[in-house]
């Protein structure tokens, strides 16, 4: 039954209060209800728990959640929700348990929640664990007359709208944004980029690296045989790899050497033989286009296709199954980590090494930027310190001249 046609004010209630938002461009204020939480469930849909359930679905000893009632499937969201951040959860809790719940969320007409996800689970667990109380057995919410399947992109959209208008976008753990962004665009393909980007407030560019952040974060999980186990790399905190990596893919000219780099970072972040992201991969972006890098790559190839190797005959498909792989591989990750240090360290010294030179010629360059034309029209003052600035230059081409006769003797 939908909630609208409910005439039993026990279970769905107007409460008089309205909240304004926009539905197909149009802005008005919608009636806020009072909904018994029993006829609420979460949206599988929604971009942080659509990232959970499929780390969840990975384990073959979980039940599918298709064909699963709502009762389950609201219990096993529910610890979702909670364990995305126990911080905020408990912050929210007690703050309805002091002043009531003050927000409005967004329900369509089924009862699928589509805004408000915390605010709900707080609810329930404040319901539970007050089987005596009744204040907690409702909540306020707009009621949309809208169907997730028929109506997916005006929902999307209003999503976005409520996360620019509150900035809850910053509550999403990046992970799960960026794989609710790509999903969003490149395989349910509900909105375009540019609209994506309209909706969300955001620059195009940013939602377009997002989008290439995502797809990088798809390729390493299926690099180590863990496809959809979003949940690994939120725990390891990962995201910043892939931000670090991107600015050294786009410096790779050809496709085969974009492979060939993601194959190096993959492989050595996998084995863990390095610690700080950051600094390997501004390393690693420094070297490219240099023979330190060409010596690198040939150095750690035997090495990493030896990995690779074993990778595919190794049963990998968890985070235990992995740990136990790369723990055998102690003597691989001292070998690629020891290869790279060579690399960073010659190519640092090479540079101090050509350091004078490159600076002599920025200098011979910008003087010969000088247009000596203009001379004539500087006046005593301009002149005087011209001269006296081409007098201190000489003088210290002259010491720099003793120095490297110095040298040569």
């Amino acid at each position: 039954m939908k909630l609208l046609d409910i005439k039993d004010e026990n279970l769905v209630a107007k409460t008089g209060n309205t909240v304004k938002l926009t539905i197909n461009n149009e802005t008005k204020p919608y009636p806020v209800y009072k909904v018994n939480l029993d006829l609420l469930y979460y949206n599988e849909y929604n971009d942080r728990i659509a990232t959970w359930i499929d780390n969840y679905e990975t384990n073959p000893d979980n039940e599918p959640f298709e064909g699963m009632d709502d009762i389950k499937r609201n219990n096993i969201i529910e610890k979702f929700i909670v364990e995305s951040d126990p911080k905020k959860m408990m912050a929210t809790k007690n703050n309805i348990k002091i002043v009531s719940q003050k927000l409005p969320g967004v329900v369509l007409n089924d009862g699928r929640v589509i805004d408000g996800n915390r605010r709900f689970t707080c609810l329930r667990q404040l319901r539970n664990e007050n089987p005596d109380c009744h204040d907690y057995d409702y909540f306020e919410t707009a009621i949309l007359d809208l169907d997730i399947k028929d109506d997916r992109k005006e929902i999307k959209i209003l999503e976005l709208n409520l996360q620019h208008a509150t900035d809850e976008k910053a509550d999403y753990d990046l992970i799960d944004f960026a794989i609710g962004t790509y999903r969003t665009i490149e395989v349910d393909k509900t909105l375009s980029l540019p609209e994506y980007a309209i909706h969300s407030g955001e620059p195009a560019a940013r939602v377009r690296e997002r989008v290439e952040l995502a797809k990088l974060i798809n390729e390493y999980l299926d690099f180590i045989k863990m496809p959809g186990q979003y949940g690994y790399l939120r725990d390891k905190q990962a995201y910043s790899l892939f931000q670090e990596m991107s600015k050294p893919l786009h410096k790779c000219k050809t496709d085969e050497e974009i492979e060939e780099l993601k194959n190096l970072i993959f492989t050595n972040y996998m084995v863990g033989s390095f610690v700080d992201v950051k600094k390997y991969c501004r390393d690693i972006n420094d070297i490219i286009g240099t023979e330190y890098y060409d010596s690198l790559i040939k150095n750690e190839q035997k090495t990493i296709r030896e990995i690779n190797k074993k990778k595919d005959k190794t049963d990998i498909n968890d985070k235990k199954s992995l740990e136990s792989f790369t723990k055998r591989l102690n003597d691989e990750k001292e070998e690629l980590a020891n290869c790279s240090d060579d690399a960073i360290t010659a190519f640092k010294k090479g540079k101090v090494k050509n350091e004078p030179s490159v600076v002599v010629n920025k200098c011979i360059d910008n003087l010969r930027g000088i247009d000596t034309r203009l001379f004539s029209s500087l006046n005593e003052k301009e002149l005087s310190e011209l001269i006296t600035g081409m007098s201190n230059l000489q003088k210290t081409i002259d010491r720099i001249n003793k120095d490297i006769d110095k040298v040569k003797e």
